[in-house]
Formats: structure tokens, sequence, C-alpha cells
């Protein structure tokens, strides 16, 4: 549905984007506040977005909605989405960290993130980034087949008005 090169260079810029925030000082689990200081939820979102502006199908809402009315709809049932698979989504990127990287690496990523160094970043990410994408791909798969869905049957409706 989607490819694997465009899911890679979203993931490895929504994850530089948010270097900037700080992760929960009270977490004790190194991946998993890496994986919220990479707003996982929002990476969800980002890749749900990418992935339907190359499916056929949005293609042909597009052409029964027209382009705002589509980008409405996506948005709303992409949120939704998003609300359904946000926290599976976090959890695959914590275990991603974790089952990829040592104890030490996992330091150095937290202590990277909490500085905003991308350099530092880069390798960890570039070495996660095909372990996450082998976990998620049937979630954002399963997010995108759900988003289609539901725009499809609202096209339904709306163009039977």
């Amino acid at each position: 549905m989607f490819r694997s090169s465009s899911f890679a260079m979203l993931a490895m810029f929504l994850a530089a984007a948010a270097t900037a925030q700080s992760p929960a000082p009270h977490e004790t689990d190194a991946a998993i506040t890496i994986a919220q200081a990479m707003a996982p939820r929002e990476q969800l979102r980002g890749l749900i977005l990418a992935t339907l502006s190359r499916a056929t199908t949005a293609a042909m809402i597009e052409g029964k909605l027209g382009r705002e009315a589509t980008s409405k709809l996506f948005a709303t049932e992409t949120a939704g989405a998003v609300d359904r698979h946000g926290d599976e989504w976090a959890d695959l990127l914590a275990a991603a960290y974790r089952d990829t990287l040592t104890p030490v690496e996992l330091a150095t990523a937290q202590a990277a993130f909490r500085s905003g160094d991308r350099t530092a970043m880069a390798p960890l990410m570039q070495r996660v980034g095909p372990v996450m994408q082998e976990r998620a791909t049937p979630l954002l798969n399963k997010a995108v087949t759900e988003v289609l869905a539901a725009a499809y049957e609202k096209m339904g409706k709306e163009t039977a008005r």
C-alpha cells in the first residue's frame, strides 16, 4: 500500500521534528521516554495521510467529493484512526527501540532527545527504523484501510443525496 522508502523517510522527518520535545521526567523506561519524545500519534497521523495521498481509492473519493471536502473527511477519519491505534503505535515504537538498542545506546538516545542532538540520534534511528517499519506496517495498513472504508462510505452517502 505504500513504499518502504517513503515510510522510512517520513518517520525520520517526524522523529527529527519531535526532538525539540522533552521526554516526561517521570518515565523510567528509556524506550518509552524516547517513543513519547518522538510524538508517536503525530507520526502515525502523518504516515496515514502520506499513505492516503498515494491510494487509488483516495483519488476516486477526491474525484467525487473534490479536494477540499476529501481533505476534511480524511482529517476527521484519520483523527479517529489515531485515537483508536495511537497507543499501540507508541507501544510498537518503544518496543522497536527497546529491542534494537543496547541499554547504553538507549541512554545515549534519551540524552540526545533531551538536548536536541539530532546528529547523535540519526544512526540510532537508522537502526530502529527498519524494525519499526516491519512491526508497524500491518497497523498502518489497518488504519489506512479503516480511514478509506469510512471515507468511501461517507462519499456514498454524500453523492446519494
